[in-house]
This record gives C-alpha cells, structure tokens and sequence, in this order.
C-alpha cells in the first residue's frame, strides 16, 4: 500500500498539460523526468511482486485453515475462502502490474524517441545529404 501511495506521488509530478501566455517564451518539457518515471517502475514492480507473494501465501493460509478448522472440529464446521478477498488482492496486483508495464514500455519509447532526435540532429549537421535509397545505375547523386 505505501509503494502505491509513492507510485501515485510521483505520478502526480508527471506534465499534464501546459499553456504559455505572453510574448515572453518558455521552455515546456513534453515528457516526464526520467529519473522519477524509472523510480515509479522500480517501485509499481517491486509492489506487484510483493502483492504476488502476498495472493500466493493468502491462498495458502486460506486453504490450510479451513482444513485445520475441519479437521479439528471433526467435520462439524466447515470453512469457505472469502472469493471478495482473493477477488480483490488479484484485482491490485494486476492493476500495479499494469502501471508498471506502462512505464516501462513509456520509459523505452521516450529514450528511442530522444535516440532518434539525437540521429537526426547528427545527420542534419552533415555537409552532404545521404541519399534514401541508391539508384539503380550505382550512382548515388
């Protein structure tokens, strides 16, 4: 619970939106910082892991005391796992798994996006323009 909580906190410092009003010019970041957007990952996976762990250990401990409680009371009482529950543990960690997923797949987009900027801006700074694709006489004027 206290991962998602910083999870959603550093979500929340992600850009929105923006406006600029006046002559005067500012300069408008178009994707979050990446150093809190791998934070945000780092933490969403490591608290889905931990939300596995924990389903798979409730599934257990649900199991193994309706058995005990049966077993003990020689079969007078029986003990039903609450599907809410198991319902709603399931739920979470697919919903963290879910937003750490999204940033890792944001994350890996934005650092290809920025790789191709940076290659572009390598190949406009040339002398000479590359042609797209060769001719088919071998000349590439």
């Amino acid at each position: 619970m206290a991962i998602s909580i910083l999870v959603f906190c550093g979500l929340a410092t992600f850009p929105g939106w923006h406006y600029i009003e006046g002559d005067d010019e500012r300069e408008v970041k178009p994707f979050p910082s990446s150093v809190i957007s791998q934070a945000c990952a780092i933490a969403s996976l490591f608290g889905a892991s931990l939300l596995l762990i924990s389903a798979l250990w409730q599934n257990v401990a649900a199991a193994a005391t309706g058995s005990t409680i049966s077993y003990t009371t020689y079969g007078c009482t029986k003990a039903h796992v609450g599907p809410v529950a198991m319902v709603l543990l399931w739920i979470s960690f697919l919903a963290l798994a879910v937003v750490g997923l999204h940033l890792l797949i944001l994350n890996w987009s934005i650092a290809m996006i920025l790789k191709l900027m940076e290659e572009e801006e390598d190949n406009d700074s040339g002398d000479e323009e590359m042609p797209l694709r060769p001719s088919k006489d071998g000349n590439d004027n």
